[in-house]
């Protein structure tokens, strides 16, 4: 920002301009609030009126009633949040949230709380970037009301956060479900947030007019998108990037070629004319999704009708057109014939078809830029549902109900102006890296739980292979062994565990079961020694047992079995037994699938490695999990669904048994393309010469 304006008036001028800034915004705000509530009562009438079954319009008739009921408190309540807010302005505190770490710092929380979280944060980044440049020049004005503090969006007493949190707090207290405030939100972005820009002008003339900073002169760089998340990187890189355009070079190539077999068409409809033709059918497909509320719902749809009624409505399209048309109808094909693709995403992706036939019809840079925010939009919502939508919705997914609210509001929405892909694109990609930051927390977790009890295994296996050597050839009473392989193994494994095989809490235990052993067999032995052994035998197990929480008296009992088998074996006659060796190898037990080539070939599996299970079932009953972590010591195998969660922890012989009985397979990689490439690739093999075009 450059300025030459005059330095920033006096204080009792400031203290006069606040006050009368804080009328303007006061009185613009009870105005639009009230004409809000206004909309929103004739909306919810007007949904009422159009609903399909009485579900739904008894739902907006009751909102519509709490809303009336309720009018007066809720212009009171708005009002106060922006009292509230105008105050931290005036004592430099932030007046409204930070969305984008917000955003960060979302869990895995009730997807009901997730929806609305979405559509608040969503409305607030839509106007924050509407409005980007009104809002610096108001922010530059409130910083030299404000003494030279700097104001940004976070301390603007109406910043579109400010409104759109004052809406959410004002809701909070109503009994009314996702879908109403849903609606109740749609409603206030379109009849106060898009409006905003009144305000700021109103505001920014105000104070240019009164001194502040009256010559300002700005500009603006926006912010890039957000980046798509890590594991899709590549799905922007300078190569795809470039091997797109070449593909989409080839292709048209192709189509000139096979274009002289066009049976040609009498009086051709211009594209405009074809796009309005498309609208009733993106009106009616809209309602269709609407109407099917769940993942199963969406998949039970007749989507693939969708394909031929576009058909029906081009025929007469110019041989430019048709050349379009059929380009687009190739791509949604091989999207519905994607294996990689759940087919409830499938189902939900078709109902683009016909905005996306739209978008290409009006805007030929949709195929000669492979960075068109449409098709950038359609990549990510294809990728996204390869990665993170589970197979047949065997788990509730937060990405395809993002993904469902962005085909409704392109269904709902799309007319002509192209900005929406920008703004859905924009927001999508963020809600994609917030939510695979959170799943690699999960499959971080995972790991971390999975190695904890991995490691407890290994020693558990380390300890009961020590004790076995160390009875090699030793006969002990069944309540003796309990005790060596059950408190006491505990008690080793602890010690093992916290101090390691080199300290001396290790030694003290395993010195234990060198004693028991000796006063097991006490033949030959001074008796001042056995003595000995039994007092320090007696505390050494009564410490040992209360330290991992033995049962007491169950403890007891095993002390008192141990003395009666001393008691016995004194009276028999000396017999050889092989010494007692504290020095014993602690290691794990061999394994017998040492020698199994499939177990050697699955110790080499690298994490990421996909896994199909239950092949042998149906369809709807496999299962896709991803191999997280695993273990070749103890061979052990940690797996993880799409949200990093532990779905299974399996043996390798386990695993080889499975693979081998055709239960389970190992899936191959696939390389990581964009949708676009992928299809591109698959539409220029189709149009090769000697293949039947489709028109």
């Amino acid at each position: 920002m450059t300025s030459s304006d005059k330095p920033a008036p006096p204080v009792g001028d400031k203290q006069r301009l606040l006050q009368s800034s804080k009328a303007l915004i006061f009185k613009w705000a009870s105005v639009h609030f009230k004409s809000f509530l206004d909309k929103a009562d004739e909306q919810l009438f007007r949904m009422a009126d159009k609903s399909g079954t009485n579900q739904e319009q008894n739902r907006y008739l009751q909102s519509r009633q709490e809303l009336q009921q309720q009018q007066r408190g809720l212009e009171k309540i708005l009002l106060e949040h922006m009292r509230d807010a105008f105050d931290n302005f005036l004592h430099s505190h932030n007046t409204a949230q930070d969305v984008a770490r917000a955003d960060t710092e979302l869990k895995l929380v009730d997807h009901d709380q997730l929806e609305q979280a979405i559509a608040i944060s969503s409305m607030t980044r839509k106007a924050n970037g509407d409005y980007s440049e009104a809002l610096y020049a108001l922010n530059q004005r409130l910083s030299a009301l404000a003494g030279g503090h700097k104001i940004n969006d976070l301390g603007n007493p109406v910043a579109p956060a400010v409104f759109s949190e004052a809406l959410q707090g004002a809701l909070g207290p109503f009994v009314l479900d996702t879908p109403s405030k849903l609606v109740i939100y749609k409603i206030f972005d379109n009849a106060l947030m898009g409006k905003l820009d009144k305000l700021y002008h109103l505001l920014n003339h105000h104070l240019k007019t009164n001194g502040v900073l009256p010559h300002l002169r700005y500009q603006i760089h926006k912010d890039e998108p957000p980046q798509l998340p890590e594991e899709l990187a590549t799905h922007n890189s300078p190569e795809t990037l470039s091997k797109q355009t070449d593909l989409m070079a080839l292709i048209q190539q192709l189509q000139a070629a096979l274009g002289v077999t066009r049976a040609p068409i009498f009086n051709p409809l211009p594209a405009q004319h074809i796009i309005t033709e498309l609208q009733p059918l993106q009106q009616k497909t809209a309602q269709t999704l609407t109407a099917a509320k769940t993942q199963e719902a969406v998949l039970e749809t007749d989507y693939s009708a969708i394909h031929e009624e576009i058909e029906r409505e081009t025929q007469r399209a110019a041989p430019v057109d048709a050349d379009v048309i059929e380009i687009v109808g190739l791509l949604f094909e091989y999207m519905l014939n994607d294996e990689q693709l759940p087919d409830s995403v499938k189902a939900l992706l078709s109902y683009m078809h016909t905005p996306f036939l739209k978008v290409a019809l009006m805007d030929k840079a949709f195929f000669n830029s492979p960075q068109h925010p449409a098709r950038q939009l359609l990549n990510g919502l294809v990728a996204a549902g390869e990665r993170w939508v589970d197979t047949e919705s065997k788990h509730k997914s937060d990405v395809y109900q993002q993904m469902k609210a962005v085909v409704q509001r392109i269904l709902d929405e799309f007319d002509n102006d192209l900005r929406l892909f920008s703004q859905l694109a924009f927001d999508f990609n963020h809600f994609l890296r917030q939510h695979a930051r959170r799943v690699r927390l999960a499959e971080q977790r995972a790991q971390q739980a999975a190695r904890g009890e991995d490691k407890l295994k290994e020693i558990r296996l380390r300890i009961e292979n020590y004790l076995r050597q160390k009875l090699e050839g030793i006969h002990v009473p069944s309540d003796v062994n309990t005790l060596l392989f059950e408190p006491w193994a505990n008690f080793l494994a602890f010690n093992l565990l916290r101090f390691g095989s080199n300290s001396e809490q290790w030694r003290a235990a395993a010195r234990v079961v060198d004693d028991l052993l000796i006063y097991l067999h006490p033949q030959g032995i001074e008796p001042s020694r056995l003595l000995e052994i039994r007092d320090t035998l007696h505390e050494s197990l009564n410490h040992g047992f209360q330290t991992v929480g033995y049962e007491a008296e169950t403890g007891r009992q095993l002390i008192a079995a141990l003395q009666k088998a001393h008691q016995e074996r004194l009276s028999l006659k000396p017999t050889t037994q092989r010494a007692a060796d504290i020095d014993a190898p602690l290691h794990a037990p061999a394994s017998d699938s040492d020698g199994d080539p499939l177990i050697k070939k699955l110790e080499k599996v690298e994490f990421g490695t996909w896994f199909q299970f239950f092949t042998d079932r149906p369809r709807k009953e496999q299962v896709q999990a991803k191999l997280a972590w695993s273990n070749n010591r103890t061979q052990h195998y940690m797996f993880v669904n799409r949200l990093g969660q532990q779905t299974a922890v399996k043996t390798a012989i386990e695993l080889a048994a499975d693979i081998r009985a055709g239960r389970t397979k190992i899936l191959q990689e696939q390389p990581s393309k964009p949708f676009f490439e992928k299809a591109l690739e698959r539409i220029v093999e189709q149009l090769r010469p000697g293949i039947k075009p489709r028109y």
